[in-house]
């Protein structure tokens, strides 16, 4: 596979699943949906945006050679941040409800990516 067609895959893997995150963001919740396990929703953002992030540092940083600079980290961070407080308020708009404690789970999910990327990937050298 060329440098370029791995690029080109990364990118698309991670604006699909930002288009999955958002297909997802639009679906309304049954009314009588109630969660076995009280708060499980907090878990699910934080685990869906430390992936988002974790597909924005491989498409951003395609050097696998390298470690993902710094920059990257606080780059994707941010965006999967200001990506899922993007999604709290348009959940808004059809028929959800906008919540800061999902808004912060959204973040600490895409920090705790940033955090545990280097001595993931230096044990998963394929996730790079």
């Amino acid at each position: 596979m060329t440098h370029s067609t791995a690029l080109a895959l990364r990118w698309v893997g991670f604006l699909g699943y930002a288009a999955l995150v958002f297909v997802a963001s639009s679906q309304p919740i049954p009314p009588a949906y109630v969660p076995r396990i009280p708060h499980i929703d907090k878990l699910a953002h934080l685990a869906a945006y430390g992936v988002f992030a974790m597909l924005c540092f491989r498409a951003v940083w395609p050097d696998r050679e390298q470690p993902v600079p710094f920059w990257v980290l606080v780059f994707a961070v941010g965006l999967a941040t200001a990506y899922g407080a993007g999604m709290e308020f348009y959940q808004e708009l059809v028929s959800r409800q906008f919540d800061w404690v999902d808004m912060a789970s959204n973040a600490v999910g895409a920090a705790l990516a940033a955090a545990l990327w280097e001595p993931v990937t230096r044990r998963f050298d394929w996730l790079k």
